[in-house]
């Protein structure tokens, strides 16, 4: 998807909100596959989430702008907007959520080393903590991108995050 609207074949406020929306499957990859990590590893206890940061001041943050701009469209264009036109500004505004949240986590969840490694087999989950560390990231990552992911709730429910 992300590609798709980097290539320019589809430039839609849709098509590359959707594409951010990969954490709602790596979420449910560490669902089925934690079922074959070592007993140890699946009751070891989630690493903490990254602080939040401190308080603003001073000029307007890029999280202050783009809330701004979030609470512009609600409120002057939304109401106004019919039809695919109401549907692109509800898009925009997720889209424009998703920058606010992933601003305030200050952290992303991608590791390509560790995916190549997974992959080949040369990592598995029976490293001492790699399946609580996934589990914290997709957590966060799915809170960003995704936060009413019926699957992230039960996760955090079912991992105590």
């Amino acid at each position: 998807m992300g590609q798709a609207w980097r290539s320019g074949a589809d430039t839609t406020v849709e098509r590359v909100v959707v594409g951010r929306r990969t954490a709602e499957q790596e979420l449910d990859l560490i669902l089925l596959l934690e079922e074959e990590a070592p007993e140890a590893e699946r009751a070891r206890a989630l690493p903490p989430s990254p602080p939040a940061t401190a308080a603003p001041v001073g000029e307007p943050t890029n999280r202050e702008i783009v809330q701004a701009v979030r609470d512009w469209i609600e409120g002057a264009i939304k109401p106004h907007a019919e039809g695919h036109a109401k549907f692109e500004a509800v898009v925009a505004m997720n889209a424009l959520g998703i920058v606010i949240r992933d601003l305030d986590a200050g952290t992303r969840a991608e590791d390509r080393a560790l995916a190549e490694a997974l992959m080949a087999g040369t990592t598995t989950l029976a490293e001492p903590g790699l399946l609580a560390r996934l589990r914290r990231a997709v957590l966060d990552k799915c809170a960003v991108d995704s936060p009413k992911y019926a699957a992230l709730a039960a996760a955090r429910t079912r991992w105590g995050g």
